[in-house]
């Protein structure tokens, strides 16, 4: 009626507005109440065409009506009254007669329709034809499988079931002493991310594996000032193993002294010029 009347209009399901539903209160003066059927004016109850629009398309699997098209996981009935013609556009699903079956997931177009025969004159006949199209995505619960290559290398989440085109997030903690390389398609043994935390959208069954290696560190060893002399026993080191490192110092000729080894920061490690070191 033109008013605006927020938070007292409420939505309705299906089922409570085919047949005689609203009945009571449309009343029967100028509605038409037919089964299974959305009420028609009186004025249009005769006209074929119109009858396309009051049919209602909702899905039924399994005892249940699907109220909305994005819950389509499984084969379904569709309703089909007063000789309305169900097909779809991209065979998502497949539809024979009343039964739709679910071919693979993505989105797909139902279309209602319906064709009436009129006569203009004894020998002229026109063929009209009308139709609704009901917008369908079919769901299929797509696996995501993750593993890590060395099973102590890390922690990994994000495994499981997903909705097609869902948003998915993935994650790789390396432990201690480990690093992470990358994601792996296991398909393809293409790159699938650099990054430990990745997130995307799923559109089939994938197995990722989260690749570890272990970790190595480095002594490296450098000479202040650089033409001082020559330094030895650096290199790589296992993490985690306790190792050996004999470290040596030697002046270029008599005008450099050794007066020690210092770390980074400049903290004092060791003041004698051959020394060993306990690495961890």
């Amino acid at each position: 009626m033109g008013q605006d009347i927020p938070g007292r209009a409420v939505g309705r399901l299906t089922k409570d507005l085919v047949g005689a539903q609203l009945q009571s209160i449309l009343g029967t003066d100028n509605w038409v109440f037919n089964n299974n059927l959305y009420p028609i004016l009186k004025h249009f109850a005769n006209n074929n065409l119109c009858k396309i629009a009051i049919s209602p398309a909702y899905f039924y699997h399994q005892g249940t009506n699907y109220e909305s098209h994005f819950d389509i996981h499984n084969d379904f009935t569709l309703n089909l009254e007063n000789g309305v013609y169900w097909s779809n556009a991209y065979d998502i699903v497949k539809i024979n007669g009343n039964q739709g079956s679910k071919n693979k997931a993505g989105r797909d177009e139902l279309y209602a329709a319906k064709y009436d025969t009129f006569q203009l004159t004894p020998d002229k006949y026109v063929i009209t034809y009308a139709r609704k199209i009901v917008p369908v995505r079919v769901v299929d619960s797509l696996l995501l499988t993750i593993y890590a290559n060395i099973d102590e290398g890390g922690s990994i989440e994000g495994g499981g079931l997903y909705e097609d085109e869902e948003s998915v997030g993935i994650n790789a903690v390396p432990n201690h002493c480990y690093r992470f390389v990358n994601w792996t398609d296991s398909a393809t043994g293409n790159v699938f991310s650099w990054s430990e935390r990745h997130y995307f959208c799923i559109d089939r069954d994938l197995t990722l594996i989260a690749n570890f290696i272990y970790d190595t560190f480095n002594l490296v060893l450098n000479i202040d000032p650089e033409d001082a002399g020559v330094v030895s026993g650096g290199g790589g080191f296992a993490c985690g193993i306790d190792s050996i490192a004999i470290i040596e110092a030697i002046p270029h000729n008599y005008c450099y002294i050794f007066t020690g080894w210092t770390d980074e920061e400049g903290n004092l490690i060791s003041t004698k010029q051959k020394d060993t070191l306990l690495l961890k």
